[in-house]
């Protein structure tokens, strides 16, 4: 049996402090309203039954757009923050990373805490929280001229998030609205 170091997680500050180094303070604002929503639902759907790691989820969902102002500059969003954290030694934080951006749903997700910030991301247009179809119109306006690949397949991708939030949903029996948490 292989003997396999258990990866550290830095702190919440930790995290917001990474986040801030490379971000001006409206990704951070960002940042902090979609690691709300993350951990909201996370302990809903833990309180179900469910296997999930909320250390990871809250840290993952802090760092998910570590990368936001150097891919604007160079594309590659979830690529470039997945490089930098595994810089860092954080290679569960990075692989959530990645696969939080918009186009990895047709990928599929390897965890709960994947989906959850992947989700919890797509609640959110700079610091408000608004519904999936409200910030899904967003991206689509926001970054469709920069990714043809999100043009061509947008209709998949949309039904394939609106099947993951009912099966978040469905699971934790809440409304979609999160009136509770705006």
């Amino acid at each position: 049996m292989l003997n396999k170091k258990k990866e550290i997680l830095p702190s919440r500050e930790e995290c917001i402090k990474l986040i801030r180094e490379n971000n001006p303070e409206n990704v951070v604002k960002h940042s902090l309203i979609v690691n709300k929503i993350a951990m909201y639902l996370g302990k809903k759907l833990k309180k179900k039954g469910k296997k999930i790691n909320l250390d990871l989820l809250d840290r993952a969902s802090l760092l998910h757009d570590i990368d936001k102002i150097e891919s604007l500059r160079n594309g590659n969003h979830g690529v470039i923050g997945e490089k930098m954290l595994k810089e860092k030694g954080l290679h569960k934080i990075a692989k959530i990373v990645r696969k939080h951006v918009l186009d990895q749903i047709l990928l599929g997700f390897d965890s709960l805490e994947e989906k959850i910030v992947f989700y919890a991301d797509k609640r959110v247009v700079d610091d408000k929280i608004v519904s999936l179809d409200e910030r899904l119109k967003y991206i689509l306006n926001r970054y469709g001229h920069l990714n043809k690949k999100l043009q061509k397949r947008y209709s998949e991708i949309e039904k394939k998030i609106n099947k993951l939030e009912k099966n978040i949903f469905s699971e934790i029996k809440i409304s979609k609205e999160l009136k509770e948490l705006k």
